[in-house]
């Protein structure tokens, strides 16, 4: 698919340069003669059947390989490309602290093993003002799930990356103790560490450790009523545009986020006894 993809853009690209090519030597050299108006018809032709092409490519991406993959990972679901968490709902889990902007988009909704979520891409910036010049620093770009849960868990369970300083209400004396060497990664904080002790088994150590290997900045908290897991991938946004490269490694990251978002759920939902809202 991917070379069939690559292949539709090349000749999209290659007609609207030979169409540009034909109107402009057409329009040199002939001017007054009557190939002028067959070379000029001619050229504007290539150049609409290759901007028909590469609409086509764009709306194969965007409508079809996007929602495969949520089916394909997720199953039946609901996408809403121009949708997404408002800022309230994120900010709410105490996973993250407001922030100068904050975008949200693609939001996916369904179910998955048997609990109602819903997925979006979120985009935490901190704006500043440098010599009259606005600038935007990425806090956070990823993925981001709220799954829909009752659990047995007393209290909130909060994992964070170890140099997350978010929470006003939690310090030092709240955090519980991990060992090497995920404790040089990721760092847990409760207000009931015994609660927080249930989860941290060694079946659950082994999951956040090789979730730390490709994803190091993944947050997740764990609460009465839902689960939220954040993934700083920072994955390139999908941007199909001519003559510059199809780089399609969104899809692949985004289809890795979900694996491991999956996997969270399914460990976290044996150990919490999570029942449907």
């Amino acid at each position: 698919m991917v070379k069939k993809l690559k292949k539709q853009k090349l000749i999209a690209e290659i007609m609207k340069v030979v169409g540009y090519v034909s109107v402009v030597l057409f329009s040199i050299l002939f001017i007054e003669d009557a190939y002028f108006y067959i070379g000029i018809i001619i050229g504007l032709l290539f150049i609409l059947i290759g901007r028909a092409i590469f609409r086509r490519l764009r709306e194969t991406i965007n409508e079809r390989l996007m929602p495969e993959i949520y089916k394909t990972k997720l199953g039946k679901s609901i996408h809403r490309p121009l949708e997404g968490f408002n800022n309230v709902e994120v900010y709410a889990t105490n996973l993250f602290v407001p922030q100068d902007r904050y975008i949200s988009n693609d939001l996916v909704s369904g179910e998955v093993f048997g609990f109602k979520y819903k997925l979006s891409e979120v985009h935490l910036l901190d704006a500043k003002k440098d010599f009259k010049k606005l600038t935007s620093n990425t806090l956070f770009q990823g993925s981001f799930v709220e799954v829909n849960v009752e659990s047995q868990i007393k209290g909130s369970v909060y994992i964070v990356p170890k140099d997350t300083e978010l929470f006003h209400y939690l310090g030092k004396e709240h955090e519980v103790g991990l060992k090497e060497p995920l404790s040089n990664q990721l760092k847990v904080l409760s207000k009931n560490k015994k609660e927080a002790q249930k989860l941290l088994d060694e079946e659950f150590i082994s999951l956040l450790e090789k979730i730390t290997t490709t994803f190091p900045n993944t947050y997740i908290a764990v609460k009465k009523h839902a689960i939220y897991i954040a993934i700083d991938s920072r994955k390139k946004p999908l941007i199909v545009k001519l003559f510059r490269r199809l780089d399609l490694s969104y899809l692949d990251v985004l289809s890795h986020e979900i694996i491991t978002m999956k996997e969270i759920v399914y460990t976290l939902y044996k150990k919490t006894r999570f029942q449907n809202k």
